[in-house]
């Protein structure tokens, strides 16, 4: 079976943009978002065997609506916390410009066995071509 990448982002630019780079870099691969914490900790709890490698934000954005109820996205370290709990899979890669959050989530990761790094985002999108797919190229090995 093909790669899967497995992205939890919730910004629709940053994830328009990723799929374009990943549609153009590595079509060979598929890809997979999720855009909060409680579904990304489902999702890895059913099928983490599943994943080739995992792009990783903190901040998820703010509460929202969701089945016509308050919903809060939660943040990327219960995400790495999750992970932390399971047996290790693939490669993962920070992607948050909260700086105090991937200074918890690298380490945090890296202790647990996890093979993580990180990329730095940038006030533009422009990290995403420049720096972002070419890690995700690096870490699936491609």
């Amino acid at each position: 079976m093909n790669p899967l990448l497995v992205i939890v982002e919730n910004d629709p630019a940053r994830v328009e943009l990723m799929t374009e780079c990943f549609e153009r870099d590595l079509s060979g691969c598929r890809m997979f978002v999720l855009d909060n914490a409680p579904d990304a900790c489902d999702w890895f709890r059913a099928h983490l065997a599943e994943a080739s490698l995992i792009s990783l934000d903190n901040d998820l954005g703010d509460e929202r609506i969701r089945d016509g109820k308050p919903f809060n996205p939660g943040t990327g370290i219960t995400v790495a916390e999750l992970l932390c709990e399971c047996p290790v899979q693939c490669p993962v890669i920070v992607h948050t410009d909260n700086h105090f959050a991937r200074h918890i989530m690298v380490p945090m990761l890296t202790a647990a066995g996890w093979d993580a790094s990180f990329v730095a985002p940038g006030s533009r999108l422009t990290w995403i071509n420049e720096s972002w797919i070419g890690e995700v190229r690096k870490r699936l090995t491609l």
